[in-house]
């Protein structure tokens, strides 16, 4: 059972998120496709939001 629950805290410590890991995705491939680093992946939804704007094809 120990083990379980450090399992879960580990898990809450990721602070997982769906939806920045699909922007976060998302803006690596455009970035991928741009010739340009691969950006950190951001802790908040709006960082997320606004890293993939930054990396949207014109």
């Amino acid at each position: 059972m120990k083990n379980l629950e450090q399992r879960i805290a580990r898990l809450e410590q990721q602070k997982l998120n769906p939806l920045i890991d699909f922007f976060h995705a998302s803006a690596c491939m455009f970035a991928q496709d741009q010739g340009k680093p691969e950006p950190e992946r951001p802790d908040d939804i709006a960082k997320a939001l606004e890293q993939l704007a930054d990396y949207l094809p014109n």
